[in-house]
């Protein structure tokens, strides 16, 4: 489900991301969905290095 959200940003930023997503054919939105989701992928990626949560590795080295 996607929600509408308001929020602010630079008025060149957004000058230059609308001319940005014209160009590549594609709506603001989905180019600012795809890079909250890469962010997002690579910080969950970060959370599991060595097959493991940071979370989980820092409670295991502790009861060592």
């Amino acid at each position: 489900m996607k929600k509408r959200q308001n929020f602010t940003i630079d008025e060149k930023l957004l000058e230059w991301l609308r001319s940005y997503a014209s160009n590549e054919s594609r709506t603001m939105s989905s180019l600012i969905n795809s890079l909250v989701l890469e962010l997002k992928r690579k910080q969950e990626g970060n959370q599991h290095e060595g097959g493991l949560p940071k979370s989980s590795n820092v409670l295991k080295s502790k009861s060592n």
